[in-house]
């Protein structure tokens, strides 16, 4: 990476990122907007930098893979995953999206962007605590991986990842304690579709944590190799 594109401190302009990414520079605002990328403004409301570690993420996300699934398509080709059924998608649909669970892993990370809106924050440990017990709130990433046996090594620095329905998501902007423009996040929050079915929804966020296909998928969003090692062992684990 050329040096002159990156600041010293991890933060990059829009422009740099537009130049790694191969994209227009409206359209790194629409990942931010997204979710897809982690921005933050200098003080005083000034220049918008985006993180380089999300910008690395995005740009190793395989964006030849084609064009991301829609939110209710992206959980159908999870439930395919689990060897459940996506009632909610038509059965030429279901066709399609068994199709496109049979692609390399490395295409995940872009095929499932759109199964969730992506927000990041920053909230001390017993504001987090009191967002994970929540109606409405699944826990999803590391921390669910290593509930489904992942072999990874728990790290509390890492920041949480949940899965929030837009309900909860709307009472969880009203507890105080928690910035929504922090430069140092520590969570992660994943807003569901409101057009999923309830069965699913709950799925998802009533038995504590998400299924081990939604912690695979969030491993591999990671674009690390370890935890892509990690996401295909519990993917083969789950297929046995």
């Amino acid at each position: 990476m050329s040096g002159d594109l990156v600041r010293s401190d991890g933060w990059m302009t829009v422009a740099a990122a537009a130049k790694l990414l191969d994209v227009s520079s409206e359209q790194v605002r629409d990942l931010v907007r997204d979710g897809v990328l982690f921005a933050t403004k200098l003080e005083g409301g000034g220049m918008l930098l985006i993180n380089q570690e999300s910008v690395l993420r995005r740009r190793a996300a395989a964006p030849h893979a084609g064009r991301p699934l829609s939110g209710k398509n992206a959980w159908a080709m999870l439930w395919v995953v689990g060897d459940r059924k996506p009632h909610w998608v038509t059965s030429a649909e279901r066709v399609r999206v068994h199709r496109y669970a049979r692609r390399p892993l490395s295409q995940w990370p872009r095929l499932l962007s759109h199964r969730a809106k992506v927000r990041h924050a920053r909230a001390p440990g017993f504001v987090v605590d009191r967002i994970t017990r929540m109606s409405g709130v699944g826990v999803g990433g590391t921390a669910a991986a290593l509930v489904h046996g992942a072999p990874l090594v728990s790290n509390d620095t890492s920041g949480r990842e949940l899965y929030v329905t837009p309900a909860a998501f709307d009472e969880l902007r009203g507890i105080p304690g928690i910035g929504w423009s922090s430069s140092s996040p520590n969570l992660i929050l994943r807003v569901l579709p409101a057009e999923l079915p309830g069965d699913v929804v709950t799925l998802l966020t009533e038995p504590g944590v998400v299924p081990l296909e939604v912690a695979a998928a969030d491993l591999l969003d990671q674009a690390d190799d370890r935890a892509g090692r990690v996401a295909a062992e519990l993917l083969h684990r789950s297929s046995d």
